[in-house]
């Protein structure tokens, strides 16, 4: 939820506004998306230990965040480019302001968008292993969980149905994710050029 109200306010910058440094910032942005995430953990752990953050499911939570959203800049971005600027220039003629305009026109446009992040978002910080074990602290996240339960050989079988049911969950939510995809191109008029299935 963070990373894509994040997202919505990067991609929203990026698509929309010029101003200096743009290319800069929104490659910081993307930055964990080619970063291997063990270096991404790593240095989170290191900063986190070095300015004395207890390590806790907070720490594991702000991890997420900076591995997903990201993704969600990218996917909202693309919806933010799909929109008819004039929509939003006729709402400023027809007296909208900003926050009116972008609540009442530009949110329901972009609303696929929005809910294919979430879903991909969740999806991600769900099987996100690394950043869980490295900055969990004491507490027990489900990734690290079924890591520590596979030290029980009579533990593996549950283990292993276990990974099933998450592998089936985040198969329906990427396929919802595609939908709503889709259903955001078709609304705006775009030409779909591919996607995630």
């Amino acid at each position: 939820m963070i990373a894509t109200i994040l997202g919505i306010f990067g991609a929203r910058a990026s698509t929309r506004y010029s101003f200096p440094g743009k290319g800069g910032l929104i490659g910081l942005i993307m930055l964990p998306l080619v970063l291997p995430e063990i270096i991404v953990a790593l240095s989170l752990l290191v900063v986190l230990l070095a300015i004395a953050v207890p390590l806790s499911l907070y720490t594991v939570i702000l991890g997420h965040v900076l591995i997903t959203t990201p993704f969600a800049v990218a996917i909202l971005s693309s919806a933010f480019q799909s929109l008819d600027k004039s929509l939003e220039e006729a709402a400023y003629d027809l007296g909208e302001g900003p926050v009116s305009t972008f609540r009442l026109i530009i949110l329901p446009l972009v609303a696929p968008g929005i809910i294919s992040s979430l879903l991909i978002c969740f999806t991600i910080s769900l099987d996100e292993f690394i950043i869980a074990y490295f900055l969990a602290g004491a507490d027990t996240v489900l990734s690290s969980y079924i890591y520590s339960q596979f030290r029980f050989p009579a533990k593996v079988p549950a283990m292993l149905a276990l990974g099933t049911i998450l592998v089936l969950v985040s198969i329906v939510l990427l396929s919802i994710a595609e939908f709503f995809r889709r259903r955001g191109i078709a609304k705006t008029g775009g030409k779909d050029t591919g996607g995630f299935l």
